[in-house]
């Protein structure tokens, strides 16, 4: 078996490196052959990154190994007759662009170069298809006449003999030209990447005058939903004194997902409790009525650490929706916590990951990042510090809208109701987390106060539980008002949930003066410890219990109307 066939067997068996060499052998003669078919270098760019992508995946089909050239040939064909259906205009890459007005180039120099180019591209085209094919080939990167032979499946005989009808035609002059606009036009350095700009930042405070978004999957969603062109846009609010914009794709998922209304607490102070993606098993309601609300389908992938061949299947999803589908991946972790965060691309064919993460400016999480010019991080070695991925699908038709907010209403109640939930094993749930939190806080001997790694733990879980509440029910309230301008019928009700929710949220706000205010220092968490203050914080969790149990009411009877 040579060299090619046995680089294809690893990686019909999910072999990434063993692919790159394949890519790396065959790109200039993909590109050359699509050049011949198209006439345009950035279409055939194009579709030299399709057809590799497409192999790939199709790899595994292949049953003759030593066919692989004639192959790959047909896929390039099959990309270049789709890129000339959509084919409108003549495209130049940027740099070519700056080039035609830049002050520190010779306009005669200019407009010669492109004159070359045009007489190159005619004198190219007016070649037979058979011609151009083996000229185009033979003169990008030196390849063989065996190789020209293999790509084509047609004879040696017949390569040389096409390459001499070429010479006759083109002449000796021409040629060299010929040879000069091809080398000219090769594959540029970044063949390997793709990364799809503009996709909004996500982060736990933006700046400015954003409201803060700290429920990581809503945000991730809320931001590919925005650059798939599902934009709510924003609203301008106010509190504290100030104006602020809410991102209504983010209000909006809160409200329908359920993350707006949700409280968990597992015995044992455990920092999971914000967690609300579940496990393998069950990945949890709270994605599955995000994407049924916003219209799209989904697939999460878990990882598999027992999987050799893991690592290659993570990397073939993201090269498919980054590259065929054009649709941003959410990831779990790759940086920090098995938070979510977007994968907007990748470099060095899938080593290196591009994108937004939530922890990628904190320098506890972010040694070995890099970034790009436009603020995404660029990770490598990802795979270790990724823990899953939610692929974002095909878009579906959502329900009418009263029916939505009518189940939004009802998951609403539900987990305030529920007792216990199960997300990778059983927490309390709703308003008995509100009491099993409470309670917790009075457990004197679970404060040590010469151990500050377990007062720091304690805090932490406190303060994770304190944030739910606050920012949950606040955005709670949001999404209510949202609701309340398309079904006014429902606005006494709702205005009255909403103001229970708002409620809570500055009981939270109380709680957290008590410690010192928000955050996470040690004066803070020796505040917290204090017996006293913990005894001041307990009976207003049990307000903020009350105000969640009135807001249901409300909620329950809102659903007693028809919408």
């Amino acid at each position: 078996m040579d060299k090619i066939e046995s680089l294809i067997t690893a990686a019909q068996s999910g072999d990434m490196n063993a692919y790159a060499l394949i890519v790396r052998q065959f790109q200039d003669m993909v590109y050359g052959y699509s050049y011949t078919l198209l006439g345009d270098f950035h279409l055939a760019e194009d579709a030299a990154q399709e057809a590799f992508v497409e192999a790939y995946y199709n790899l595994p089909k292949l049953q003759e190994r030593k066919a692989f050239s004639g192959w790959l040939r047909q896929i390039v064909h099959h990309r270049c007759n789709r890129l000339l259906r959509g084919k409108t205009m003549t495209t130049l890459s940027l740099d070519e662009s700056q080039g035609l007005y830049s002050k520190d180039i010779d306009p005669y120099q200019t407009v010669e170069k492109h004159e070359q180019h045009d007489i190159i591209k005619h004198v190219l085209q007016s070649l037979s298809q058979p011609l151009r094919e083996v000229t185009t080939l033979f003169y990008i990167n030196g390849y063989t006449h065996q190789e020209v032979s293999d790509f084509l499946e047609i004879p040696v005989n017949t390569v040389k003999s096409r390459l001499h009808a070429s010479r006759k035609h083109l002449k000796e002059r021409m040629i060299g030209m010929v040879k000069q606009e091809l080398d000219h036009h090769g594959l540029p350095a970044d063949f390997a990447r793709k990364v799809i700009e503009d996709v909004p930042k996500v982060g736990f405070y933006q700046g400015g005058n954003n409201c803060p978004e700290s429920y990581t999957f809503p945000s991730c969603l809320g931001a590919c939903l925005k650059f798939l062109g599902r934009d709510l846009g924003r609203r301008e609010i106010e509190i504290h004194g100030a104006k602020w914009y809410l991102n209504n794709n983010y209000v909006f998922i809160m409200g329908t997902s359920g993350e707006a209304f949700r409280l968990f607490w597992k015995p044992g102070w455990r920092l999971d409790n914000v967690n609300s993606l579940g496990d393998k098993s069950d990945p949890g309601e709270f994605i599955d009525r995000a994407f049924e609300a916003v219209g799209y389908k989904y697939q999460i992938v878990y990882k598999n650490p027992d999987d050799a061949n893991h690592e290659s299947l993570f990397k073939k999803a993201i090269l498919e929706n980054i590259q065929q589908k054009e649709h941003p991946v959410i990831g779990l972790g790759i940086i920090g916590p098995p938070e979510c965060c977007v994968i907007t691309g990748y470099d060095e064919k899938g080593d290196v990951l591009v994108g937004w993460n939530f922890f990628q400016g904190m320098p506890e999480h972010n040694q070995g990042i890099d970034f790009e010019p436009s603020g995404y991080f660029r990770k490598r070695n990802w795979y270790q510090d990724t823990w899953g991925l939610i692929l974002i699908g095909e878009q579906t038709i959502p329900a009418p809208m009263p029916e939505i907010y009518r189940k939004s209403m009802q998951w609403a109640i539900d987990l305030a109701q529920r007792p216990t939930i199960n997300l990778g094993g059983e927490r309390q749930n709703g308003l008995a987390a509100y009491t099993a939190w409470s309670e917790a806080l009075l457990q004197d001997d679970e404060f040590p106060s010469d151990n500050m790694d377990i007062l720091r733990q304690r805090h932490m879980a406190h303060d994770n539980a304190a944030g739910m509440v606050a920012e949950g029910r606040w955005y709670g309230a949001q999404y209510l008002k949202m609701v309340v301008e398309d079904e006014p019928a429902l606005a006494e009700d709702l205005n009255a949930a909403l103001a229970c929710y708002e409620a809570e949220h500055s009981l939270i706000w109380q709680i957290w003066g008590l410690v010192g205010g928000i955050g996470r220092s040690d004066e803070h968490v020796k505040n917290f410890a204090d017996p006293a203050i913990r005894r001041q914080i307990a009976p207003l969790i049990l307000q903020a219990r009350a105000q969640e149990e009135k807001a249901t009411q409300h909620l329950q009877h809102a659903l007693k109307k028809k919408l």
